[in-house]
């Protein structure tokens, strides 16, 4: 009798202590899961945001597009003494090249909102895009078969004639204003005739109403319609 009683109280120890592990085991099972969830990515219910926009460690993402274009053609100069820049920077006189007059033309190889890429002296140069067109009607000028330099002019008695320091109607390029009476000796000569004929490039040796002096050497512009004649001669001046 004491030998079954010891049997059975043998056998509830191993029970009890099956149980009792049985019990650990799952008391534990979601510790596990939850330790191992810390190495899961979490799931973005909300988009790509803002911080994962700003980082890009493994410079995956794409570069921003730059406005550069890679292009070729010919550009004008619009302006007189535009300085042609070995970079694309205007901080500084050190990276001038030289300089383009009104009615260059230069070839470029690729352009900004900015800057063209010119071949400028056979080598690699920049210029600004404020001074430039790519459009061929602008204003050109050239020698005249005729109306050869040092012509004298004379402006119409009922006009008055706007010497521009550039061929361009505008408040910046206006050097001084002339009449009749100032160009009645001769002082307007012309330099050039402009491709379209309205633009004269003119040299002025004398004093206009506004006082400015001129030595005569210095280029300036008018147009034709405020030319009365060419002195000498009985004809009009014309315009074409």
């Amino acid at each position: 009798m004491k030998k079954l009683l010891a049997v059975f109280l043998a056998l509830m120890m191993i029970l009890s202590v099956s149980l009792m592990a049985c019990s650990d085991k799952k008391e534990k099972e979601p510790a596990d899961d939850e330790e191992e969830n810390e190495f899961l990515p979490s799931k973005d219910t909300t988009g790509t945001t803002e911080a994962n926009q700003e980082e890009d460690p493994e410079g995956t993402r794409a570069p921003i597009t730059s406005s550069w274009v890679t292009a070729t053609g010919t550009i004008y100069v619009r302006a007189n003494d535009v300085r042609v820049r070995s970079s694309k920077s205007t901080t500084s006189t050190q990276n001038v090249k030289g300089t383009a007059m009104f009615g260059d033309s230069l070839q470029y190889t690729g352009y900004d909102n900015d800057w063209y890429e010119v071949t400028f002296k056979n080598e690699k140069a920049y210029i600004s895009a404020t001074f430039v067109s790519e459009n061929q009607d602008t204003v050109i000028f050239e020698e005249h078969a005729t109306l050869k330099e040092g012509t004298a002019i004379k402006v119409a008695a009922d006009k008055k004639c706007n010497l521009r320091t550039d061929p361009v109607a505008a408040a910046s390029t206006l050097k001084g204003s002339i009449d009749a009476t100032k160009t009645a000796n001769g002082e307007l000569t012309i330099v050039k005739i402009s491709k379209t004929g309205k633009w004269l490039e003119v040299r002025f040796n004398g004093t206009d109403i506004e006082k400015h002096t001129y030595d005569g050497t210095e280029k300036l512009y008018c147009t034709w319609e405020v030319i009365a004649e060419l002195m000498g001669s009985s004809s009009g001046g014309g315009h074409g």
